[in-house]
């Protein structure tokens, strides 16, 4: 398959599933919570749910891909995302919010636990880490058009998940006509080579560190960045009534990920992986100390650079380390992402009632430091299994 044929719906994809269903709701949170009257402690709840949701879908998807294959757990995950933003669309009551934002949480789950490894049927090995690095930054449109759909609607913010109900279903609908089937089956039989997930811990205790990890400190800065933007005192008109453009033009930038796989090829793994780290750590560390809207600008630019960056990387990170078990290693990895991000605005809301979000916003930059450490290693497992060594890319820097 040409690559172009499938990083178009594929992003869009990754878009409205890892994006409308996940990420959005972080910029309306404030607005969420003067709905339905919500505390600190049930907002950060109601932040946590879509990752919640991520969860499940992701577990639920890598039991799913073992028994029905790579295609089906993509457009199921569609299905879910249009299903879950239309509940959350139509909710007046906080049990169909909640409802709508688990089942639209757990679409994301489904479709990048099964998107990676179709790239790796699908395309080409040396175009592989170009189109996963595209498909990783759909995302980032997803939070580009919060600003634009929040000035359009104000605070009817239920119009705008009709929106993305919308446009997740067009996108389900070109996805399932271009993604072929019979070159997205899985052997049942070579799946007994699949090493039990206890091994897959042990010998990737840094690589599923480094996720959860990330979980946490980029949890914070997705969902309460704008509230804390909200409460500075920064003579900004725009973003005082529309704070939820500062998550656009951070989604803008994160555009600049799709570039990741062509970073590659010029620059080291390893080193790529250390500036990421240390620009995704500083960025959140900045934006609590902004005393001027330079710095605002600046945290946003350094955080959409390096944020789904950070996650390409850790993906293809997963398909070069594990190689034959990369379906299992990459899902398990999503899965503690997931519990970062579901954990971050819980703990949050929790410890709001002490220390100034500021202060936690500083303490999530420190915990993503440590990333500097947790970094690729070169090692691989040696079962055998359902993927073809020759599907696997490889990527300078990381050698076997």
């Amino acid at each position: 398959m040409k690559p172009i044929k499938l990083m178009l719906p594929g992003f869009l994809i990754v878009a409205a599933t890892y994006g409308f269903a996940r990420y959005t709701y972080g910029p309306f949170l404030a607005m969420i919570q003067n709905d339905f009257n919500l505390d600190h402690q049930m907002t950060g709840f109601i932040g946590g749910l879509p990752y919640f949701g991520y969860i499940i879908g992701t577990i639920l998807a890598i039991w799913c891909v073992k028994r029905i294959g790579l295609k089906k757990p993509i457009i199921i995950g569609g299905m879910l995302a249009t299903i879950g933003l239309f509940l959350v669309m139509s909710s007046f009551s906080l049990w169909l919010l909640m409802a709508g934002i688990i089942i639209g949480g757990s679409s994301g789950g489904f479709v990048w636990t099964a998107m990676p490894i179709a790239v790796t049927r699908l395309i080409d090995s040396s175009k592989q880490s170009v189109v996963i690095a595209f498909v990783n930054a759909g995302p980032a449109l997803a939070i580009f058009l919060t600003g634009p759909l929040a000035f359009t609607f104000g605070s009817e913010w239920r119009l705008i998940w009709g929106v993305f109900s919308i446009l997740a279903l067009i996108t389900l609908v070109w996805t399932y006509k271009v993604l072929p089937s019979d070159q997205l089956t899985i052997d049942r039989n070579a799946l007994k080579g699949y090493v039990k997930k206890k091994t897959l811990l042990n010998q990737g205790k840094v690589f599923f560190a480094a996720s959860v990890i990330c979980g946490i400190g980029t949890g914070v800065y997705v969902t309460y960045a704008v509230n804390l933007i909200y409460d500075m005192p920064l003579s900004i008109s725009v973003l005082s009534q529309y704070p939820q453009f500062f998550m656009s033009f951070l989604g803008l930038i994160s555009l600049a990920s799709v570039l990741t796989g062509l970073a590659l090829k010029k620059v080291p793994f390893q080193t790529f992986y250390l500036l990421t780290t240390s620009t995704l750590a500083f960025s959140v560390l900045l934006l609590p100390l902004a005393f001027h809207w330079s710095i605002l600008v600046l945290s946003a630019i350094m955080f959409g650079l390096t944020f789904f960056t950070y996650f390409a990387l850790l993906v293809l990170w997963g398909l070069r380390r594990f190689k034959e078990q990369a379906s299992e290693a990459n899902g398990i990895m999503l899965l503690l992402i997931s519990l970062g991000q579901f954990l971050a605005p819980i703990f949050t809301g929790y410890f709001l009632s002490f220390v100034s979000l500021s202060t936690i916003f500083v303490a999530s930059g420190l915990l993503l430091a440590t990333l500097l450490v947790l970094k690729p290693v070169a090692e691989s497992t040696r079962k055998t299994s359902a993927m073809p060594k020759e599907h696997i890319p490889a990527h300078q820097g990381l050698n076997d």
